[in-house]
């Protein structure tokens, strides 16, 4: 079923509540398995308490949460460590 000349495909946009509520968390810590060796880089996670849960699934301690916000944080996003 295809589209004639006279109709028009209608895509309706995602409002903005529509959206998923995902952050960027840029994190720095402490990395037990290999010696003590602290580590940085960023998380995308729906809030900062998923943030940590994150991390500790790959042995993070001592864990600093910092919120990217803005364009930082958007494209940030794409270079995540942890997703």
């Amino acid at each position: 079923m295809g589209l004639t000349d006279n109709q028009q495909l209608v895509v309706r946009p995602q409002t903005f509540k529509e959206m998923p509520k995902v952050a960027v968390y840029q994190y720095t810590g402490v990395l037990v398995n290999e010696n003590h060796r602290v580590e940085s880089g960023a998380v995308v996670a729906d809030s900062e308490e998923a943030a940590r849960e994150k991390l500790r699934k790959y042995s993070f301690e001592k864990v600093k949460l910092q919120k990217i916000v803005g364009s930082s944080g958007f494209f940030m996003g794409f270079a995540a460590n942890v997703k």
